[in-house]
């Protein structure tokens, strides 16, 4: 049975207590934001009904930043960078102009697990996996973001995406008999 350390239930109570403070200071703010647009005192562009998906979803995203770092949760971050990511992207797409769009901006959402895995990593130290993941989302947002820059449209991307698929399988086969070789050597 391992031993509890004399100070963990006092440290946990100071995790708790900066999370949950920080939680209500972050929502405490969100509305404050909220009546503020509101009442129009942020721009004719900037109201509730423009931010009502992007602000909630900054908002529980920061609260999950801060409970990552104050409990070291690789988890929580993972979480928040993701929402944090749809946040911006959903910003962008409501105050960006014309140039901006989700027409542009989608490969982001693909990319996003990776790009939160990398922040994961941080935390959970499991730097071998985390990469992994970030390069499977992260390449493959690259690819569909030739498509949303215009550069090459579907037909040229779907099999492209297809040669990747066939690329990755072929790396792993070839890995993972070089280990069972290895392992019976």
């Amino acid at each position: 049975m391992t031993e509890k350390h004399p100070d963990a239930d006092e440290y946990g109570k100071k995790q708790r207590l900066i999370t949950n403070a920080a939680a209500g200071g972050i929502v405490l703010l969100s509305g404050v934001f909220l009546l503020l647009a509101g009442l129009g005192l942020l721009g004719e562009t900037l109201t509730v009904a423009s931010a009502a998906v992007w602000a909630p979803l900054c908002a529980l995203g920061l609260i999950l930043l801060v409970a990552s770092l104050a409990q070291r949760s690789a988890l929580a971050m993972w979480t928040a960078v993701l929402l944090l990511l749809c946040a911006l992207v959903t910003a962008l797409n409501n105050y960006g102009g014309a140039a901006v769009g989700y027409r542009r901006l989608y490969p982001v959402y693909i990319a996003a697990p990776g790009i939160a895995s990398l922040f994961a990593m941080l935390i959970s130290r499991d730097f071998a996996f985390h990469i992994k993941a970030a390069l499977l989302f992260v390449v493959t947002a690259a690819v569909f973001s030739l498509e949303s820059g215009g550069v090459v449209g579907l037909a040229v991307v779907i099999p492209c995406l297809i040669l990747l698929l066939g690329a990755v399988m072929v790396f792993f086969a070839v890995k993972d008999r070089k280990k069972e070789e290895d392992d019976d050597a």
